[in-house]
Order: C-alpha cells, then sequence, then structure tokens
C-alpha cells in the first residue's frame, strides 16, 4: 500500500503587510511586499516549520524564486550541524517537521517551496 505524503504549513498567515504565506496545491509560496523587498533587501534566510507525515520516507525541498524557473534541491542538515544565515532544511522526524532556512532574492518578491519524496 502507498503511504500519502501530507504537508501543512503551520505559518498560514501575513507578517503584518511584509510577507503573506500561501499553500497552493503541493507548493507553498511566500511573498514579500515590493516595497519592503526593496527597502531591507530580506535576503537573510528564514526559518518556517512546516509540519509533515511520513517523515521516515525520503523527502527532499526544493525551491525557486519565480514561477517559471526550474526547482532546486535545498542542502539538507541534521540537528546536530551547527548552520546559521545559510538556506537549508533540517527534518525532525520525532515531531514530524520540517524547518526550512530560505532567504529572497533580487530577482523576485517570491520564494516557492515544495516537498515531496526522491
Amino acid at each position: 500500500m502507498k503511504k500519502h505524503l501530507s504537508i501543512a504549513l503551520l505559518v498560514g498567515f501575513g507578517f503584518g503587510q511584509v510577507i503573506s504565506v500561501v499553500n497552493q496545491s503541493s507548493e507553498t509560496i511566500i511573498t514579500a511586499n515590493s516595497q519592503s523587498h526593496l527597502d531591507y533587501g530580506l535576503s537573510y534566510p528564514v526559518t518556517y516549520e512546516f509540519s509533515i507525515s511520513d517523515s521516515d520516507e525520503e523527502l527532499n525541498v526544493y525551491r525557486k524564486n519565480e514561477k517559471n524557473q526550474d526547482w532546486t534541491v535545498m542542502n539538507e542538515k541534521n540537528s546536530t550541524d551547527f548552520f546559521n544565515g545559510i538556506e537549508v532544511v533540517r527534518f525532525d522526524n520525532n515531531e514530524d517537521k520540517a524547518y526550512i532556512s530560505v532567504g529572497f532574492s533580487i530577482i523576485s518578491d517570491s520564494i516557492f517551496i515544495k516537498i515531496a519524496r526522491n
């Protein structure tokens, strides 16, 4: 029997008028207000917490900045790795969570994220 992959974003709201997060099909789209993006850059990675099921399955996290770009697989770190200020994903299989750290690019006000099995 094939297991069903279930992903739920715990941050399903906008942060003031600066950032909004929306789930659309199998993607999550994080969008920054254009003026705030220009004013502040927003390039330093922020960590978003996702709830996942079947975390024992081999999962990859993909990201891109524009709808027409190809997906890029994100590097994965584990809980014993020290990292700060880089774009990575860390899975917590005990809590069924994925912690995804991403920053905005200068080319777009959006970040597209997709979690999928290998």
